[in-house]
């Protein structure tokens, strides 16, 4: 049982989680990556950090065990980020570059 009495249903790998990304996130990501050819390698550098601490990174939302979203800033860009941590996968819900 968490903290709160929640039990939290995670089972991070040793190579990390898989991480999926919702279709409207990938459409998001195309559309920037087309403008701004140089944002694919800080998009990269968030999957990475989330696939090894997507279960403790950023903070929990609404109290709810395992919906999780952060900010993670890099070179002047702010990267937006909702996910759900369910077993070995993590699914990003919701991004805003």
């Amino acid at each position: 049982m968490g903290a709160r009495g929640f039990q939290v249903n995670i089972a991070k790998p040793p190579g990390g989680f898989e991480v999926r990304i919702s279709p409207e996130v990938q459409a998001h990501l195309r559309l920037v990556t087309a403008e701004f050819t140089d944002f694919g390698w800080r998009w990269a550098s968030v999957v990475d950090r989330l696939k090894q601490t997507a279960h403790v990174e950023g903070v929990t939302i609404d109290g709810q065990p395992g919906q999780r979203g952060g900010v993670f800033v890099m070179d002047g860009w702010r990267i937006k980020v909702a996910w759900h941590v369910l077993g070995d996968t993590v699914t990003v819900l919701r991004a805003d570059f």
